[in-house]
């Protein structure tokens, strides 16, 4: 499979904004005084990885009851209470991960770049099992209540036994022969998972048998040359409140429902970084790099933040009254979740970028920068001082 950089593909940004005449664009010079009107303050910072290598990785940090867990390419695990920063327990695998680490009461899960899928007890690492797929592993494992569901980067979604490691099912999906390098992580449902494939199809596979239980066509091809064609899900469907939320790349945003995909609303829209959901709006990052928001319950634009184009913005994480998300020059920006303007800027990293979307832990939000480094900023309003 041939994987595309995305810098040489992000050339058009079109699709993002067809049909969404509606949404109020957000002004780009609210930081022109020098005075932001949030204050994000480091409360701790540790390096916890070696850093994300090559694009595509599923290293992203995982919050998981009040830890934070990360793992990196040289095959260490970390946990770390996320109020702290403390470190509770460090193992290493002695194999590069490049998907996980999933995270259960009794069980870490991750996956390498040599196709193996490794689970091994929190705290000591001891192995439980070694089970073997078909390819590299780029997205976070799912671990169910009897079931270990992963996918690898060729198409192919493995059922494992929670228990043994030995494989139950394996659901083979065709893919194009030229995409986006990456994979969009398996979403937990009741009774399943869903997963955004290569060849634009959101599919739920049932945990028992792996067989498809409803499909939606998210991003369809278009034109004759394979560049034209790509119409990756790279970003990781949300669930929330009982609604599926799902992007393509060259495709559509929409809602459908995880018990039958049944699609509540869809809009034109391009994006491989991904979103976060929240009580009124799902926020969303386009192809080009722009923030929007759009009503959850319809789709309606609501805001779009311009001020973000060119600089490769991650995914955005709703934070309460903010949203929140990182880029390539390294730096945390901080938006109105009420109408996108910006808030703050925050140099978190001079020397490398942020490609991992932060994590809202309630209290503060996380951040892991390209180089390693994991670090959390409390956000309050100026005013409050």
């Amino acid at each position: 499979m041939r994987y595309l950089v995305m810098l040489l593909v992000l050339a058009g940004v079109a699709l993002a904004g067809c049909g969404a005449t509606s949404e109020r664009t957000t002004p780009s010079d609210d930081l022109r005084d020098g005075q932001p009107e949030v204050l994000a303050e480091r409360e701790w910072h540790r390096r916890a990885s070696s850093g994300i290598q090559t694009e595509g990785e599923a290293l992203a940090p995982v919050l998981v009851d009040g830890q934070v867990y990360v793992a990196d390419r040289r095959g260490r695990v970390s946990a770390y209470d996320a109020e702290s920063g403390r470190l509770g327990w460090r193992f290493s695998i002695g194999t590069g991960i490049s998907g996980g680490p999933a995270i259960a009461d009794d069980m870490v899960v991750v996956g390498t770049r040599k196709g193996r899928v490794i689970a091994l007890e929190p705290e000591t690492g001891e192995q439980i099992w070694d089970a073997r797929v078909s390819s590299e592993v780029l997205a976070l494992p799912v671990i169910g209540d009897d079931i270990v569901v992963v996918r690898s980067a060729d198409g192919r979604v493995y059922g494992f036994s929670r228990e043994t490691g030995s494989r139950r099912w394996v659901h083979d999906v065709s893919v194009p022969s030229l995409s986006l390098r990456g994979s969009s992580n398996p979403v937990q449902l009741n009774g399943g998972v869903a997963i955004g494939f290569e060849n634009g199809v959101l599919q739920a596979l049932r945990a028992s048998d792996g067989e498809s239980a409803w499909q939606v066509t998210v991003s369809e091809p278009r034109g004759s040359a394979d560049l034209d064609r790509v119409r990756d899900i790279d970003a990781t469907p949300v669930l929330f409140d009982g609604t599926l939320y799902v992007v393509g790349y060259r495709g559509r945003l929409m809602a459908v429902s995880p018990s039958d995909g049944e699609v509540y609303w869809d809009r034109e829209f391009s994006s491989h970084a991904g979103m976060d959901v929240d009580d009124e709006r799902v926020y969303v990052t386009d192809e080009s790099g722009r923030i929007w928001a759009v009503d959850r319950r319809t789709g309606a634009s609501i805001w779009r933040q311009n001020d973000t184009e060119g600089l490769n913005a991650t995914a955005p994480a709703a934070h309460g009254d903010y949203v929140v998300f990182g880029d390539s020059t390294g730096r945390l920006t901080v938006l109105s979740a009420q109408d996108g303007r910006i808030l703050a800027r925050r140099q978190v990293s001079e020397d490398d970028s942020i490609s991992q979307a932060p994590v809202s832990d309630g209290g503060g939000v996380l951040v892991l920068t390209d180089d390693g480094y994991l670090m959390r900023y409390r956000l309050r309003d100026r005013d409050a001082e």
